[in-house]
């Protein structure tokens, strides 16, 4: 038996998760404005790039894959590298 997991952050684009409130509580907690949410969350990871749910998707299929056949106990963060310090 294999056991995987995909760790995702930060995806808005079709997202349920980032209702109106969830927007503006996150854009207070971080002193800033909603309108800079989805631009503060890309340049918090270290790609400085948007995730996305075919981002994740991709993630979900190689997992799914033959070629992953050897991999277990692994999680895939499919998240840019999201850093510790959130930038100002």
């Amino acid at each position: 038996m294999r056991v995987n997991m995909i760790n995702p952050d930060a995806i808005f684009e079709g997202s349920h998760l980032w209702s109106p409130e969830v927007r503006e509580e996150r854009a207070r907690a971080h002193g800033i404005r909603v309108e800079e949410l989805e631009d503060f969350y890309r340049r918090r990871n270290l790609l400085k790039t948007r995730v996305t749910a075919e981002d994740v998707a991709e993630s979900a299929a190689w997992l799914a894959s033959d070629r992953s056949a050897k991999t277990t106990g692994c999680i895939i963060t499919t998240d840019g590298g999201v850093r510790e310090a959130f930038p100002r």
